[in-house]
């Protein structure tokens, strides 16, 4: 008679704040106290003895998406006919999507002839062969999905608050600036950078192109922020393929346009698609939290900076003069360039401050 397998399934939605703290763990508490239930469930069940076991584990993965790289794998041997048994802590563990969960329930796994074992709900599908697990089973399932909704609310509304205070919730801080020590929630000016982004503001003031400014940095030989972060040690998010990173029109590009160089905290620009997606999408400009004066603005060329504002006549743009505790807005005069007469789409400005 071929041997029959066990599969004990473990999830855990986010990392035990002890596994972030310790280098020294492999695994969070509530994994390890989930295996310790399920081994003594098995112990205390003379049938589940002859049972090969087999473990499989998605620590970090929400129930509401069946995404999960360990769960995959274990239904791939469901389908292969190499798993006779599932046991679980509780139906939340295997899945928190009440539609998807029955399904499994009630045709895939029965399907396959898998047995399914959930300890926390007293739930053998051995005890309901040939019906359903009744209409219990299907409100524990239904509750499981609509506590993820409910959360899921909270959190969004928790971090809405958040925003309109003004905190900075990054793991790291962005380029020309770095985490209070006193409060990981306030920016500082980054001192060892603070030139950089000067030099950058006024070279645009100056009607240089974000080429023509990268090119110049590599010149000097300055570090790109892929570079700086690397040499204190932090880590980049990007994808860099080359083993030199150098600055690109892009990068500064992107630093020009980010009004948080003017002191002010802007957050609440992207949001997942739904509740089971991972995708994110942009929101609109007028959707953003701003909120002004939480940081120092940086001291950029007498406090004067630009901003390439899309305009619908094409006639003029609007310049951002920012001072340290106060941002002003200027309309500037259009002068087109040699490089409009190519890209008719496009016009640089020059700033005509008095």
């Amino acid at each position: 008679m071929p041997e029959k397998t066990l599969a004990m399934y473990i999830r855990l939605s986010v990392e035990d704040g002890d596994l972030r703290a310790s280098q020294e763990k492999s695994e969070s508490n509530s994994v390890t106290n989930q295996r310790k239930i399920l081994q003594s469930y098995r112990d205390q069940h003379s049938d589940l003895l002859s049972y090969r076991v087999v473990e499989f584990c998605d620590d970090g993965y929400s129930g509401t998406s069946f995404e999960r790289p360990n769960f995959k794998k274990m239904m791939e041997m469901v389908r292969h006919g190499e798993i006779q048994c599932i046991l679980v802590k509780d139906l939340s563990r295997f899945g928190r999507e009440y539609l998807e969960v029955g399904a499994y329930l009630e045709l895939v796994l029965p399907l396959f002839g898998t047995r399914f074992v959930s300890v926390g709900d007293a739930f053998d599908s051995n005890d309901y062969i040939g019906t359903t697990g009744g209409m219990e089973l299907a409100l524990r399932n239904l509750v499981n999905g609509m506590y993820s909704k409910d959360l899921s609310l909270k959190i969004r509304s928790a971090v809405k608050t958040r925003n309109r205070r003004g905190m900075y919730w990054g793991g790291q801080a962005f380029y020309g600036y770095r985490l209070d020590p006193a409060d990981k929630h306030k920016l500082l000016v980054d001192e060892a950078v603070r030139s950089t982004i000067e030099r950058i503001f006024a070279w645009c003031i100056a009607g240089k192109s974000t080429m023509e400014i990268a090119k110049r940095l590599n010149a000097l030989k300055i570090p790109s922020p892929a570079a700086h972060k690397r040499q204190n040690g932090e880590h980049y998010n990007g994808r860099v393929l080359e083993k030199e990173t150098l600055w690109l029109g892009g990068t500064v590009r992107k630093i020009l346009n980010d009004e948080r160089y003017t002191g002010k905290m802007v957050s609440g620009t992207r949001e997942t698609v739904g509740i089971r997606s991972n995708k994110m999408r942009s929101l609109p400009k007028a959707a953003w939290v701003v909120v002004d004066g939480t940081h120092e603005a940086g001291d950029i060329s007498a406090g004067k900076r630009c901003l390439k504002i899309p305009d619908p006549d094409g006639k003029r743009q609007y310049c951002w003069k920012s001072f340290a505790k106060s941002v002003c807005l200027w309309i500037l005069r259009a002068k087109a360039t040699a490089f409009s007469r190519k890209r008719s789409s496009f016009v640089l400005h020059a700033c005509t401050f008095r």
